[in-house]
């Protein structure tokens, strides 16, 4: 049997066309709606505006968020100038989400032998955040969940700098040629893929990683440089 790869925003669109809607106008909207509710509130407008039937609409919305944040995730990891894992794990997590941390790699505590960086669903306010091996230090960004990738990587690297992670001790990108490449494609209505963003730094000489595309989220994924691939 062949795995159905579509993705829930794909399938979201095609319940609203199907029912009449503008395939571009779907797209639009469901992006404004997805950027801008979570939870209950999402469920609730992805049904009143067509997108799912009321008995789907908590698995949609649910499905949805993760899927979403997953591709932020995976945006952001790229754009970082160091190999990283993204992984995915229930836990505690009373919102049902996953909850998707960059491992910055150890600086030698055997017994608690992460520095990481992620995005954590629980609270009221999603966050990134970084901490170091042992709990020792814990900083919230202060950026939400959606913020621009470029600043989000640009956030754990510098914090990753200056806390001493070992995978962070590397010449850093020149984050504004970034920046201004982005607002490039974006004033050309083009969000920059990440196989795109991919492409732009191999070709400028950075070191950056690259992300096989996933649409289950796996427990465990590396991202590596292009040159170990």
């Amino acid at each position: 049997m062949t795995k159905n790869t579509t993705t829930q925003a794909a399938r979201l669109i095609a319940f609203r066309v199907r029912k009449g809607g503008n395939p571009e106008e779907s797209a639009r909207l469901l992006d404004e709606i997805a950027t801008a509710h979570s939870g209950d509130n999402l469920a609730h407008a992805l049904h009143y505006n067509g997108f799912v039937s009321q008995a789907r609409a908590e698995r949609a919305a649910d499905s949805l968020e993760i899927e979403r944040t997953n591709e932020h995730v995976r945006q952001v990891a790229e754009l970082l100038p160091f190999d990283v894992e993204l992984w995915a794990d229930m836990g505690a997590n009373y919102s049902g989400h996953y909850a998707l941390v960059v491992d910055l790699g150890s600086r030698g505590d055997e017994d608690d032998p992460h520095d990481r960086a992620g995005i954590e669903h629980t609270g009221p306010r999603p966050t990134w955040w970084i901490e170091t091996a042992g709990g020792e230090t814990f900083e919230d960004s202060g950026l939400s969940r959606l913020t621009d990738p470029v600043r989000i990587a640009q956030w754990i690297s510098d914090r990753a700098s200056d806390l001493g992670c070992p995978a962070a001790q590397i010449e850093r990108p020149d984050w504004a040629t970034v920046s201004r490449w982005e607002d490039a494609h974006k004033a050309a209505g083009a969000w920059p893929t990440a196989a795109v963003v991919w492409q732009a730094f191999h070709v400028e000489g950075d070191r950056c990683t690259r992300a096989e595309t996933t649409h289950d989220c796996p427990r465990s994924h590396d991202y590596r440089r292009p040159e170990d691939i």
